[in-house]
């Protein structure tokens, strides 16, 4: 619990810190000194002295419940962090995660990195992927058929999008629930049409899940359609004559 929620904000406040020469020991003096110096925003700042305070509670309330200072997770650690955030408000968790994200990107982008991932992301998939990490598939298919239709072709999240999407298509492909399977696969595939960037092995590599998903659930109409796309975008590339 220490590792997953707690220190996923706090380490990155203590980085901004230090690259400020602050000496403080508190996340919450950190910010409140890095909003005076005018690093931080101070709609941001709230944002992120929320998340600490969220953090806190929850760690507090671990060693409660087990009367110890106990950090471990067992089982699928979204279930277990779920558990945690069950007296606060509806939409915590999600909240918590979104806003932690936005922390680790800012603290990239102050500090410099900027080949990091997190500055990489674009923030309109900060909701998606706090989605996927607490195992919320449903709500994060709606939310990719939101952003397909307000994303342009040019926009960089897609590839993310769609790496995401797979990914989810594997889980339930390895527990043989190839209908469901398919719902993201297909996502995924349009993210890859949508991409003006993406290349061919893109689309192959998605089509090499989606078709035999499709074959396995029975949507055989869906499987010719894929199949017969393949062989024109082949077609057209010049691989096949």
């Amino acid at each position: 619990m220490k590792q997953v929620v707690y220190r996923n904000s706090t380490l990155f406040i203590a980085a901004l810190g230090k690259f400020h020469d602050l000496c403080e020991g508190s996340s919450f003096n950190i910010l409140r000194k890095l909003t005076d110096k005018g690093v931080l925003e101070e709609s941001l700042a709230r944002e992120f002295l929320e998340a600490v305070a969220i953090a806190c509670y929850i760690r507090l309330s671990t060693y409660i419940e087990n009367d110890r200072q106990e950090d471990w997770i067992e089982s699928s650690p979204s279930s277990q962090i779920l558990i945690q955030f069950k007296d606060l408000p509806s939409g915590t968790a999600l909240r918590y995660f979104q806003t932690v994200m936005k922390l680790q990107r800012k603290t990239c982008e102050i500090i410099g990195l900027h080949d990091c991932s997190f500055v990489q992301w674009s923030p309109k998939l900060d909701k998606l992927l706090a989605l996927f990490w607490l195992h919320e598939y449903e709500e994060v298919l709606w939310e990719a058929d939101r952003m397909l239709e307000e994303t342009n072709k040019t926009d960089q999240s897609l590839e993310t999008l769609s790496e995401v999407l797979i990914e989810i298509g594997l889980i339930f492909r390895n527990k043989d629930n190839f209908h469901s399977a398919v719902l993201f696969f297909y996502r995924a595939y349009l993210c890859i049409n949508l991409n003006s960037s993406a290349t061919e092995d893109d689309k192959t590599y998605c089509m090499d899940y989606l078709r035999p998903c499709c074959l396995a659930s029975e949507r055989y109409q869906e499987a010719e359609i894929y199949y017969r796309d393949l062989l024109d975008h082949h077609i057209q590339s010049g691989f096949l004559k």
